[in-house]
Formats: structure tokens, C-alpha cells, sequence
């Protein structure tokens, strides 16, 4: 797929859903037209039914697409490659936490034949004066905002021209005393170097080094009209390593003053959304991102957790695990975060698989194998723990998981639970065991609902919905 139909897909016009999930007896999995088990009805719909949204106040609905949406993959490829990238995003987010990133060093060379374990979705902004339209990762697990830019001494192949800010007549390069640049973890500042320089690594060897620069940036809506913002802060790459998925940067919205979501907080309220559509549609349907308040009603709202050593990822307190109604047996602190900040459990959107602490993981493949008396598939070829064969079945019974937050039972439809993994009616446990302290909601947990970051309140919201 080019990056004009990309980019057509992401500015698409908004549509309004509505919720089809029911209360039922039991969390199923059945067939649909496409063949794929999609049809999912929730056992115990804990959180009340929602209506249509409506955009609210001074917000924005902008569209991601999936990262794999122009992959040629077979469905077996596109789920180890998710799992594969859950893991090694598992692993970047617990060396940030760790502080167990190499120095700065500006002059080092870094190759990377994987893709970025940088976020699942890809977004539309532009930037500058005239604007330029660009194609980033969205990232809730990070804050900088950055594109490719001239002068350019090392860049990956991307879609669209390189930021130019000779071309931007809105376009400044920062100083180191401009407040952003003492926001960046790494910096070189000195007489020699009076610009604001930066260098990320995002642990999979993909790098971007540049400068800080402020200039308009512009979001497009459902209306079409691009909105600008002026005097926003983002990084311009000249040294970048690294396999982007077909992309020109990243837009951080983590909690953290860099990303896009804290900049122009002021704008939206400190809000933002999103309701991401089922793993096996995200090929062919775009998850809509809300900046501002959105109405919904049935939310329900969980403190979100402020980790003084990790200000970017969006923590929330776990009080248990329920399958089949009865709680899991784990030591108590599993999902806490400790005086060095190390643990606790993170909602992330571009981590596609759930990852468990050992300390609950164990507990939760117990109760499944338990009650679950479907054939038994050996699921450890593409790395899951917990498989079996449905392809007898034209609608399956799973128990069901709810993940209790303080103040809100997210109960897991079926798809929510299981993935099917190839085209002979495999269904794989969408959860992996975490050899860290540090715990990740995915985002196929995550699907189907409406998920509201309330920075302004500290919290996150939760509503049942068809995306």
C-alpha cells in the first residue's frame, strides 16, 4: 500500500458504532463470514452498555491504521510476529525502568534487521508552514515526537519527503535553554553545540538522533480540516537506524512533557481515547484516536498510578484476577510497584499481547487448563504457552477473565482471551508469562472498548463497545 492511500485511510471521515456485545452465559468464540473465529459475546458485560459517541467540546478524531494493514503475512506470521514484538517491547519498556540503556554516544553505528518495537498503529500529522503530511508510529510508551529531516546523514527509506525546515517558515531550531530540551533524557549541550540535541533508543537497536525544533503542527479530523497548534516541540532526526514499518517518525503519547498529549493538553482537555478494532479486522479497518472528551456513557474510571521513576507509562493498580468467577492465588505485591520503581503493571496500546508477571501467569494457565477440555495444540513452534483446536467447533465456551482494576471489573470477551492463530481453527491463550517484575495490558485485551486516558483527573476509563 502507498503512503497516499496510508495517508487516505488515516484522514478517513468518522463513523459512529454502536455496541453489539451481550451478557450471556458463557465468553464464546464462533465463526463469522471471513471464517475467522470473530463473533464474541462477553459472559458477565461488567461495565454498562454504551451509547454512540459524540466529539465534545474542542476535540479532534483522527485514524489509526495497524502496522501490519500492507503486510503480505499469513495469520500464523501475523501472530508470532505480534507475540515476537510484545516480548521484545516487554523488554525495552523493563530496561527503562532499569535504567539499563547505554550512554550517549553519537558517533556509534546501530544496524536492526527486526521492526521497531515502537507501538501497533500508525497515525497522520503534519507539520510546518506550509504543512507536510507524515506518517508516524503512535506510541502510548514513549514521549518524543520526531520525524526524518534534512540535513540527513543516516535515514531509512520513508514514504513521504524528509521535514525540511528551510521549506517551514514557522520552523525554529531550540537553544539548550529552551525548557523541552532539559525535558529530554539525553542531550549534548556545550559552546560547541549550542542547538538542542537528542538520542533515543528504543531497544531494539533502532535509533534516532537529531535536534529539537518547534513548528506548527496540524491535525486532521473527521471534517478533513487540518487544525493547527503552533510552537510545538519534536524532534528532527539526521542519524536514524532501524526498520520504521514503512513510516517517516513517531508520536510519543506517553505522560510525559515531550509527548504530543501533554503539549497540547491544554488544547483537549488533558484527554485523550481510543477503541481499537479486533486483531483480525485491523487489517482492513482503521481504530479511531480521540484528543478531547468524548461521550460516552457506561465509563468506568481507574486511578491511574504515578511511577516518580518512569513518568511516561500509564500504571494502574491491579487488585485480582478472576477466571470463572474465582480469584487467582498469587503472592500479594505481584503487580506493585517497588521502591525503586521497579514492577507494576503498564496499559500500553502498541503491546499486542498481555504480559504477566510468573507470579500470576502460572495461576491463570492453571485455572484455564482446567476447565477448558477442547484438544490440546502444541503451540510452542510460534511461542504460545496455551493452545487448542476448535476447528470442530462452530462456536466455542472459554472461561472467563476479569481483570479487576480499583474501581472497575474488565471483563474479556472471548477474542479477547484467545487468538486464533492459523487457518486450521488453532486458538492460542493471548497472554504471555513475564520473566520481569513489570506486567503489560495489551491491546488485544484492550479491543473493543473504549479506553479513556483522563490525564486531567488522573485516570483511565473503560466502556464496552464495537470499535
Amino acid at each position: 500500500m502507498g503512503s497516499g492511500s496510508v495517508r487516505m485511510q488515516l484522514f478517513a471521515v468518522a463513523v459512529i458504532f454502536q455496541l453489539v456485545i451481550q451478557a450471556v452465559p458463557s465468553a464464546c468464540l464462533g465463526l463469522d463470514d471471513s471464517g475467522y473465529w470473530a463473533k464474541v459475546e462477553s459472559q458477565r458485560t461488567a461495565l454498562p452498555q454504551t451509547v454512540d459517541e459524540e466529539l465534545s467540546g474542542n476535540s479532534i478524531q483522527v485514524e489509526m491504521l495497524h502496522f501490519q494493514h500492507a503486510m503480505d503475512l499469513s495469520l500464523t506470521e501475523r501472530v508470532q510476529m505480534a507475540l515476537e514484538r510484545s516480548q521484545s517491547r516487554l523488554r525495552y519498556f523493563n530496561s527503562r525502568i532499569t535504567k539499563q540503556q547505554a550512554p550517549y554516544q553519537p558517533s556509534a553505528t546501530y544496524t536492526s534487521n527486526v521492526y521497531s518495537n515502537q507501538g501497533s498503529y500508525l497515525m497522520s500529522i503534519q507539520l510546518g508552514t506550509p504543512p507536510m503530511s507524515y506518517v508516524a508510529i503512535a506510541d502510548t510508551g514513549s514521549d518524543l515526537v520526531w520525524v526524518q529531516g534534512l540535513p540527513c546523514t543516516s535515514c531509512f527509506s520513508q514514504p513521504d519527503p524528509l521535514y525540511d525546515h528551510m521549506k517551514s517558515t514557522t520552523s525554529r531550531v531550540l537553544s539548550c535553554s529552551d525548557s523541552l530540551c532539559s525535558d529530554l533524557p539525553r542531550t549534548k549541550c556545550s559552546q560547541n553545540s549550542p542547538t538542542c540535541e537528542y538520542s533515543y533508543a528504543y531497544g531494539d537497536q533502532s535509533t534516532t538522533q537529531g535536534e529539537l525544533y518547534r513548528d506548527t503542527v496540524w491535525l486532521t479530523g473527521s471534517g478533513g480540516v487540518p487544525v493547527p497548534f503552533a510552537s510545538f516541540g519534536f524532534g528532527v532526526g539526521h542519524t536514524n537506524q532501524g526498520t520504521f514499518v514503512d513510516t517517516d517518525g513517531l508520536v510519543g503519547l506517553g505522560q510525559g512533557p515531550l509527548s504530543l498529549v501533554s503539549q497540547l493538553g491544554s488544547y483537549f482537555g488533558n484527554v485523550f481515547s481510543y477503541c481499537l478494532v479486533d486483531f483480525y479486522s485491523a487489517k482492513s479497518k482503521t481504530s479511531p484516536l480521540y484528543f478531547g472528551s468524548v461521550s460516552v456513557s457506561g465509563l468506568q474510571y481507574t486511578p491511574l498510578i504515578r511511577n516518580p521513576y518512569n513518568p511516561t507509562f500509564y500504571y494502574v493498580e491491579v487488585v485480582g484476577i478472576l477466571v470463572a468467577d474465582q480469584p487467582l492465588s498469587y503472592p500479594s505485591g505481584t503487580f506493585a510497584i517497588d521502591s525503586n520503581g521497579n514492577g507494576g503493571f503498564i496499559l500500553d496500546s502498541g503491546t499486542t499481547i498481555t504480559q504477566l508477571p510468573e507470579n500470576a501467569y502460572k495461576p491463570l494457565l492453571s485455572a484455564l487448563k482446567s476447565r477448558i477440555n477442547y484438544p490440546v495444540v502444541d503451540g510452542s513452534r510460534i511461542g504460545f504457552d496455551l493452545c487448542y483446536d476448535l476447528s470442530g467447533q462452530s462456536q466455542a465456551t472459554v472461561p472467563s477473565v476479569v481483570f479487576q482494576f480499583r474501581g472497575v471489573n474488565l471483563d474479556l470477551p472471548g477474542n479477547n482471551i484467545f487468538l486464533q492463530v492459523d487457518n486450521a481453527g488453532t486458538f492460542c491463550l493471548a497472554m504471555a508469562g513475564s520473566p520481569f517484575a513489570l506486567g503489560i495490558f495489551g491491546n488485544v485485551q484492550q479491543q473493543n472498548f473504549q479506553v479513556v486516558h483522563d490525564r486531567a483527573n488522573g485516570r483511565v476509563g473503560f466502556a464496552a463497545k464495537t470499535c
